[in-house]
């Protein structure tokens, strides 16, 4: 290796070691604290988003990721919010859509809300949504319990 070469490995080991620590900071914050984040008990839940939709849109979709840190499985059995007439969870795949009763949470394993795996359908919209509105959602897990969490309105996965 020449001192050039050295000195080149030495750099990206320095840049390496900085992203290293933003990332151990960032992970030591609260969840709340970290940009639209959650943690319940063992469940975290990342950045929850919809795409715009018009008042008169059959169903809006929300995505985000979730994961449950514990040792013992959980679910999402129920879903709320104050702008929709229900919350309920959706699969649509090869063309056909079906309606689970809840969202499996086994530990360990994380689970992004999709349009091609389960997601959250709301119906019955009581406004609009636009680009940079947001709204809340309370998410009923089988042993963590219920929480609200606040979903942007945004064009694509972004934040």
């Amino acid at each position: 290796m020449t001192r050039r070469d050295g000195k080149a490995a030495r750099g990206i080991c320095a840049v390496l070691g900085i992203a290293g620590v933003a990332v151990a900071l960032a992970a030591a914050l609260p969840f709340p604290a970290a940009a639209h984040s959650y943690k319940f008990g063992e469940i975290a839940v990342g950045h929850v988003w919809a795409p715009p939709a018009a008042q008169d849109a059959e169903g809006v979709p929300i995505y985000g990721p979730l994961l449950n840190r514990g040792k013992t499985p959980d679910s999402v059995v129920g879903a709320s919010s104050p702008i929709a007439g229900s919350v309920r969870f959706r699969v649509s795949k090869d063309g056909k859509t079906s309606w689970p009763d809840s969202i499996p949470l086994p530990p360990g394993r994380p689970l992004g809300l999709a349009p091609w795996r389960v997601h959250l359908w709301l119906t019955g919209l009581k406004r609009s949504l636009k680009n940079g509105d947001r709204f809340d959602v309370t998410l009923t897990f089988a042993h963590a319990g219920k929480h609200t969490v606040q979903v942007l309105v945004e064009r694509t996965a972004g934040h």
